[in-house]
């Protein structure tokens, strides 16, 4: 082929590309590779959580399809699960590891890769769980949202005293795994709201009727219900059980107003799972996750569910529904 012949299909072909980009329309090109993230939120699908992160990344400019690349793997409350997650994130290649399943999960994701960022949208005290050095500058390759979920508890505890304040002997629903000072927390309120406290153990689903029953059999009117992956991945089982021994309970948030429970105290966990899609935005941008502080709710709700109310045959006081941030009819 001659030399202008060459000349003339090049700038034919040249001429062709720049009519189909004008026009709007896709021809095959080398594109710079998408990143790519993966999360394992702790529950099952359909989840408020992982609609909370897809909603953060859009906020950033992040479309899944589009410019950036989203492996979800649901733990559905199994913490055996997340191993196998995160060694499937490494042999994909994700830029990021969204680490869903609290301080347990976060710990697993560390052992699996030292290079890979982490993001925890949701962790009780990373200090003294041994995740990082400190809140302000975490260092090393995790960051995200803390909880202090130990005080928690004990809030929980003096809002049961103001709901039902004729009750003498409560039980509190513990996964040991996730502890971190919960129960103690809870043992002291409940001497100064004078209170029996009877705790009761599950670190796996299968125990969670067993916990329950023991509670009723040890004579507990009312139940408060830890802050747990685990336990919040198994809302509905819980409440379940919960509301057919007749208890009146308080849980960790409004996941559980959802499936039936009374009410519940702390933050908006999806709205956590949508700022740690903050920290995934600026690690995607060249960020180093150890340099990121460590952020906390500044926003806990009351909420409460009169329609459980009514078919526990039980009766809240005006003045506790009065300082609640919202009743559910």
């Amino acid at each position: 082929m001659t030399t202008s012949r060459k000349t003339i299909l090049k700038g034919r072909r040249g001429a062709l590309l720049c009519f189909l980009a004008l026009a709007g329309l896709s021809f095959p090109v080398t594109a710079q590779k998408m990143p790519k993230v993966g999360v394992t939120p702790a529950g099952s699908p359909p989840d408020r959580f992982a609609t909370g992160f897809r909603r953060g990344l859009a906020e950033h400019g992040w479309q899944e399809g589009k410019n950036i690349v989203v492996e979800y793997r649901y733990a559905g409350g199994r913490t055996d699960r997340y191993k196998g997650f995160r060694e499937e994130f490494v042999r994909s290649g994700v830029d990021v590891i969204v680490s869903g399943g609290g301080t347990v999960a976060a710990r697993v994701a560390m052992q699996t890769t030292q290079s890979i960022p982490i993001v925890v949208p949701i962790m009780a005290d990373p200090v003294a769980a041994g995740l990082v050095t400190n809140l302000a500058r975490p260092g090393g390759q995790i960051t995200g949202l803390s909880l202090m979920i130990a005080d928690w508890s004990g809030k929980r505890v003096e809002l049961l005293r103001e709901a039902f304040p004729k009750m003498r002997r409560i039980a509190a629903l513990l996964d040991p795994s996730t502890d971190l000072g919960q129960r103690v927390t809870a043992e002291r309120a409940a001497k100064q709201f004078a209170f029996e406290l009877l705790v009761v153990s599950a670190t796996h689903p299968d125990e969670l009727q067993q916990a329950i029953e023991q509670a009723t059999m040890g004579g507990a009117q009312g139940m408060v219900v830890f802050t747990s992956a685990m336990l919040n991945a198994n809302r509905k089982r819980i409440v379940e059980l919960i509301e057919r021994n007749r208890l009146p309970a308080i849980y960790e948030n409004r996941e559980y107003l959802e499936v039936r429970g009374l009410m519940s105290y702390g933050p908006d966990l999806s709205e956590m799972y949508r700022v740690s899609a903050k920290y995934v935005d600026r690690i995607l941008r060249g960020a180093r996750p150890g340099d990121l502080p460590i952020e906390q709710p500044t926003k806990f709700e009351l909420l409460v569910n009169l329609r459980a109310a009514r078919a526990l045959g039980v009766e809240l006081p005006r003045s506790f529904l009065l300082r609640a941030d919202q009743v559910v009819e």
